[in-house]
């Protein structure tokens, strides 16, 4: 077998093992769905089983949660190899799935205003969960007694920064608010992931509530 002969082989069976890795990627991802999928399910089935309100709103946040990162692993399996994934889209589809999650469509409408930004994975799952929980506080809590309301979210990038703002016109925070110490909380959670992200939280509460995230590039 001359040289040519050789390389060709080598190129053949690097060509082969590639396949066969893509392959075994593509079938963990397919589990991993499944498994998120199958964990949403059981804990889902359980809301109508619960009476106290505190355990169901324990229950549906935790599926909110899950679902905030099965719904970018969905997206990463739909994809072809070396794509970005639309951070429009993600933080789209997510709001869309939160809405329908709390039955909110028919009193709060909304406004999204999201540049297609490139983001890193582990930032848009972050970006993710953050938009989770201030939304779920927002329609758990931000309407209370008025019975309709907009909410407004934006993404904006600049030459610098990029900067998360969530904003809604309900009732505001009470007189003299203090982020809370308990890292547990909705908002204390936000704080957290905030850091993680590497941005600065900041909550304005003059006329409803308006949180806004930003971090360097």
């Amino acid at each position: 077998m001359d040289h040519c002969q050789k390389e060709a082989t080598e190129i053949d069976k690097l060509r082969a093992s590639l396949l066969a890795k893509e392959d075994l990627i593509k079938e963990l991802n397919h589990r991993f769905k499944n498994y998120l999928q199958a964990i949403s399910y059981l804990l889902s089935s359980q809301i109508a089983c619960v009476a106290e309100t505190a355990a169901k709103d324990a229950i549906t946040m935790a599926v909110s949660r899950i679902r905030t990162v099965a719904l970018i692993q969905d997206m990463f399996s739909s994809v072809e190899q070396g794509d970005v994934i639309s951070v429009r889209d993600y933080l789209g589809q997510l709001t869309t799935y939160l809405y329908d999650l709390y039955g909110v469509a028919h009193t709060i409408t909304y406004t999204l205003d999201i540049d297609d930004i490139a983001l890193a994975t582990e930032k848009m799952v972050l970006l993710g969960l953050i938009l989770n929980e201030l939304l779920s506080n927002i329609f758990k809590y931000a309407f209370l007694g008025l019975g309709k309301g907009r909410v407004l979210l934006s993404l904006k990038e600049s030459q610098q920064d990029v900067v998360l703002e969530v904003s809604d016109d309900g009732i505001g925070l009470p007189p003299r608010f203090k982020m809370p110490e308990d890292r547990h909380s909705g908002l204390g959670i936000v704080q957290g992931l905030s850091e993680q992200l590497g941005g600065v939280l900041s909550i304005s509460g003059q006329s409803g509530t308006t949180c806004t995230i930003s971090w360097k590039k």
